[in-house]
């Protein structure tokens, strides 16, 4: 797992690595040089950590939009590099074999918004493994890049079924997360503590001093189907459930516009009754 006082040195490398057409990942992923490039200079933007409940929150957000859009004032950044506790769906590598998507970067790039879905060095050596490879840990930076889309950026909404397939599930995961990072109700948004050697190189370097933003849950987020349907109107509930969080769209003073916020969940019923809930499994589907 990548740690969150680790993170700059991470980004460091991987762009290093994209920005050297003689090094070991430009000759083992094949990229454009003119993408690898770009994708190396869009590590340079806000780096961000979310914690596994903050994903959970963001994976069931995202399985209820009907639409997105990718306009500047929609992304919490205009470029950077979001990293996942845990990771965020899974990335199939064969038809036996899938790994979690650590991390998604993205930033402007001709005909739109430019995302990619990485994944952990730790993850991808395991599934080599399985298959009798072994990945060198001097040759094989800690993220790799796996899959890139550009996005439209438009000004009307994008349907969800117009996202490519192979990065559906994530792009809208992202996106979720970037609005739920504007709620305060929901997220808290604190620095990270960097590693004292890293910020002894960024001195040494007369580089301004790295910084991670830790995205977090303020409450603890259940996922909120019950057991079954409240009673009908008009009877004694005998019962609390809880009714689902949604999206709907807020006028936001400070932007002047329209903006999607997600409500949460809350419990409805008499106080003091016992509390139906059941267990609920997140599906993720390419």
């Amino acid at each position: 797992m990548i740690r969150p006082s680790l993170l700059p040195r991470v980004r460091d490398r991987a762009a290093t690595l994209l920005a050297d057409p003689t090094s070991t990942l430009r000759r083992h992923v094949e990229l454009p040089a003119d993408v690898a490039e770009l994708t190396a200079r869009h590590l340079h933007g806000e780096l961000y950590w979310m914690s596994a409940d903050m994903t959970a929150l963001a994976v069931s957000a995202a399985a209820d939009l009907d639409t997105v859009r990718w306009s500047a004032q929609d992304r919490h950044a205009g470029m950077g590099l979001l990293v996942a506790d845990g990771g965020m769906g899974q990335l199939q590598l064969d038809p036996t074999t899938a790994a979690p998507v650590a991390a998604v970067s993205w930033g402007p790039a001709p005909g739109g918004l430019l995302l990619w879905l990485w994944l952990d060095r730790s993850h991808l050596a395991a599934a080599a493994a399985r298959g009798g490879v072994w990945l060198d840990p001097e040759e094989v930076p800690p993220l790799l890049p796996m899959i890139g889309e550009v996005l439209p950026v438009t000004v009307e909404p994008q349907p969800v079924g117009d996202i490519p397939a192979r990065v559906r599930t994530i792009a809208t995961t992202v996106w979720a997360a970037w609005q739920l990072m504007q709620q305060p109700t929901l997220a808290d948004r604190t620095p990270a503590p960097i590693d004292r050697r890293i910020t002894r190189a960024y001195a040494r370097a007369a580089r301004p001093a790295p910084e991670v933003t830790i995205v977090d849950l303020r409450h603890l987020y259940r996922p909120p189907d019950p057991d079954r349907e409240p009673e009908e109107p008009g009877r004694t509930y005998r019962h609390r459930w809880v009714v689902r969080g949604h999206w709907k769209n807020a006028w936001r003073p400070s932007v002047q516009q329209h903006r999607r916020i997600w409500v949460p969940a809350y419990v409805k019923g008499p106080d003091g009754a016992p509390l139906l809930q059941r267990e609920r499994v997140n599906v993720w589907r390419r």
